[in-house]
């Protein structure tokens, strides 16, 4: 199952998530059908500076220590993903004129990558702190990412 946290933080800014309470209550609900695995998702915002960073790591190490509790026979990884300009999205036209140009820096575009610059960090810093807090709540994920280049969860067999 994919389960899109998006962020632990400043939640009230999207309508679409749950409040926590609610969505830990639903978490609970989900887990106890014993479900075999679920892929959490969550954003490194590019407004983000120091103070948000510390306390997205801090909730998403609440969250972590939340799941190791409840999990039951559930496994489950956090990865976690850069903020990119999407079509449609709130922010794709402020984050489009941040961002390297698909057409000429595709590399830059591989999910693990961030081609975005944000308010207080540029693109490459961001990476750095995506990795650091990938180190801390999902080294699993990070190894696959930098051995196989995709998720090791996604394949195509059936």
């Amino acid at each position: 199952m994919y389960w899109p946290i998006e962020t632990p933080i400043g939640r009230d800014r999207f309508r679409k998530l749950a409040t926590k309470r609610d969505h830990y209550r639903i978490l609970d609900a989900v887990l106890q059908t014993e479900i075999p695995e679920i892929v959490f998702n969550s954003i490194l915002f590019t407004d983000y500076g120091s103070r948000e960073i510390e306390s997205f790591r801090r909730e998403l190490g609440e969250f972590c220590d939340w799941m190791t509790k409840h999990q039951r026979q559930t496994k489950w990884s956090l990865p976690i993903f850069h903020e990119l300009p999407l079509p449609g999205s709130k922010s794709y036209g402020e984050l489009l004129s941040k961002s390297f140009d698909i057409n000429r820096h595709p590399e830059l575009w591989a999910v693990p990558i961030n081609p975005t610059n944000g308010a207080h960090y540029s693109y490459d810093e961001l990476y750095g702190i995506k990795r650091k807090l990938m180190e801390e709540f999902d080294p699993a994920g990070l190894k696959e990412w930098d051995t196989l280049g995709r998720y090791g969860t996604t394949t195509h067999t059936k």
